[in-house]
């Protein structure tokens, strides 16, 4: 009798548990597209009992991103994408022979998949974003951790809205198109999250997270070109 209550016991906090996780989840993913800034806001002041966290909100679905992704075929695809682009791109000057627009399009592509690869976005791409959302946003809150918390958030969410988009190609929606739609809707997404949280105008929503937007693409475009021209040097030393 003792052995089966004790089971019972465990068995009922257990349910219990998984029950709590479910409503976490719900909670969470309702909250942050209805009331992203009460998510946040929440999270902020203490409270840990209705919602996830935003570490575990932005990994869980970030690796369920490219779980999907995979399983799809959508990452396969997306990566021959990417590889033409770049092969195309470097075949087009004519100063270079096959040779030197192979060996660059090698060098070239191994950058650009490392940072598409959820590797890169966890190591790489996440503190870039974590700290110009701080940069761009810090005079709006005092401290580190709103700007964080709020970024952890709404990139969770992004890579949710990421999933639901890059399924549209599977029933015949072009790449380009996904592609597209994806950016349009989580830039969108950024600017309706921050503008939640920081209470902020429609107008001044809109101005700051396009900013952020632009200071971030500017950036990696940068380092593209710096990477891009140190492989150049390469290659002509080469000659």
């Amino acid at each position: 009798m003792s052995e089966k209550k004790k089971q019972g016991e465990l068995r009922e906090v257990t349910e219990e548990l998984i029950g709590m996780q479910g409503n976490k989840i719900f909670n969470t993913l309702k909250g942050m597209t209805l009331q992203p800034g009460l998510v946040a806001e929440y999270y902020l002041k203490g409270g840990r009992d209705r919602f996830l966290s935003p570490v575990v909100y932005f990994f869980a679905l970030l690796t369920l991103q490219f779980l999907i992704a995979s399983l799809t075929g959508f990452l396969d695809r997306l990566t021959e994408y990417q590889m033409e682009n770049i092969a195309t791109a470097f075949g087009d000057d004519d100063n270079l022979s096959a040779e030197q627009v192979e060996l660059m399009v090698d060098q070239f592509s191994g950058f650009v998949l490392f940072f598409m690869s959820e590797i890169g976005q966890k190591l790489v791409i996440l503190p870039i974003g974590l700290f110009f959302a701080w940069l761009i946003y810090r005079k709006l809150r005092s401290g580190i951790k709103p700007h964080i918390w709020i970024a952890l958030y709404a990139f969770g969410h992004i890579s949710l809205i990421t999933i639901l988009v890059s399924l549209l190609w599977n029933v015949g929606l072009s790449l380009e198109a996904v592609n597209y739609s994806t950016m349009v809707l989580s830039v969108c997404y950024w600017i309706y999250a921050t503008g939640r949280f920081y209470k902020l105008s429609v107008a001044k929503a809109i101005w700051i997270g396009l900013l952020y937007y632009v200071v971030y693409l500017v950036f990696f475009a940068l380092v593209g070109g710096a990477f891009g021209a140190y492989i150049g040097f390469q290659v002509a030393s080469m000659q």
